[in-house]
């Protein structure tokens, strides 16, 4: 994972800490201007747009928010706590590699529109840590999720899970009958990495659907799963009262982590591109649902028809993922060998490799 190219690229963090500034009663434009290691909750290590002045406080529910490369260098810090914005935007508006990463764990309340342009990353280092983003309810109907960048082939852009983290975010419609988890909604083709297509059929209930991105030492893995994993999601299918069990079928288009491929590939030579599969874990086993006919006829995409994913379930996107008798702990994330070492040292130098790919 991560980012590529020469531009700066940086994080931002979020720490609980007692004792924080009052919001002020204005909304203000903050940008990150914080070094590597600062914290989202340091005002210090944010610029007031509209002061042309570093800010006085620390981004509220009131304030729009930049994480872009325009007033930092590159930096990865730990996010670990609560924080709030009324809009997030998370690397550059327009064209170029990456330029911005928000890391870590806690709740993230944003209002309104969360733009990733950049990479957003659920990081528990190695205790098993969420990264909510899906505690606010849409405002005047803007959709939560934007991007505005297209992911190229071999670029990074999208969503993570390393480490013990957990990533939840909405699933968004545009009522169409067609779901989004993590993706703009409306985007026919999903290319953030780990964004999710969901087209149900088949029921009178309408759906609704909890998504999360999980790091592969979770400990909701179920016990025993052997294999290569790309991605792992949990997925939970509600009707909200509508009266029973959703009992419609899903079409699914997941955008896996190709560079997670490159890697399992370079260090497997017993693996094939041919062999990636997405499998669904339901009635105690991993079952290879993809549809063949549309495999790879997009880059960095894979699907499946017809799925009756029933109400709570887990999907993989790997190499050979099975149940076997016991667990073997030290399973990696194909993509995220050097995330394992700890502090902030080694996820620098992992990045700064990534980025000179």
């Amino acid at each position: 994972m991560l980012l590529k190219g020469t531009l700066a690229a940086y994080a931002v963090s979020f720490v609980a800490v007692a004792g924080l500034a009052v919001a002020p009663a204005l909304a203000d434009t903050l940008f990150w201007q914080g070094a590597p290691g600062g914290d989202w909750d340091t005002a210090s290590n944010w610029y007031n747009w509209d002061t042309s002045a570093t800010a006085t406080h620390v981004p509220t529910s009131d304030d729009s928010v930049y994480v872009d490369n325009h007033l930092s260098t590159a930096g990865m810090v730990n996010i670990s706590g609560p924080g709030n914005a009324l809009s997030l935007r998370v690397g550059e508006l327009g064209t170029g590699v990456p330029s911005g990463i928000l890391t870590g764990y806690g709740e993230l309340t944003v209002a309104d529109t969360l733009l990733n342009n950049g990479e957003i990353v659920a990081y528990g280092w190695g205790q098993q840590r969420t990264l909510d983003l899906n505690s606010a309810p849409l405002v005047n109907s803007a959709p939560l999720v934007e991007n505005t960048v297209e992911n190229l082939p071999g670029q990074t852009r999208g969503w993570y899970a390393f480490q013990g983290g957990r990533l939840e975010l909405p699933t968004l419609t545009q009522g169409s009958g067609r779901w989004w988890w993590g993706e703009n909604p409306g985007d026919d083709s999903p290319d953030l990495i780990n964004s999710i297509l969901l087209s149900p059929s088949g029921s009178q209930l309408t759906p609704i659907f909890d998504i999360a991105l999980l790091a592969n030492d979770r400990n909701e893995l179920p016990a025993g799963t052997t294999g290569t994993i790309v991605g792992l999601w949990e997925l939970q299918v509600g009707t909200d009262g509508q009266g029973g069990e959703w009992d419609g079928l899903l079409d699914l288009i997941i955008r896996y982590d190709d560079y997670s491929v490159d890697v399992a590939l370079y260090n497997n030579p017993d693996l094939f591109p041919e062999d990636l599969r997405l499998y669904h874990f339901a009635d105690n086993q991993w079952t290879d649902i993809t549809d063949l006919d549309s495999f790879g006829e997009i880059f960095g995409q894979i699907g499946a028809n017809g799925l009756d994913a029933g109400a709570f379930s887990y999907l993989a996107v790997g190499f050979d993922i099975r149940l076997e008798g016991t667990t073997d702990p030290t399973i990696p994330e194909p993509a995220s060998l050097a995330l394992l070492m700890a502090g902030m040292g080694g996820l620098g130098a992992y990045l700064r490799r990534r980025a000179s790919r």
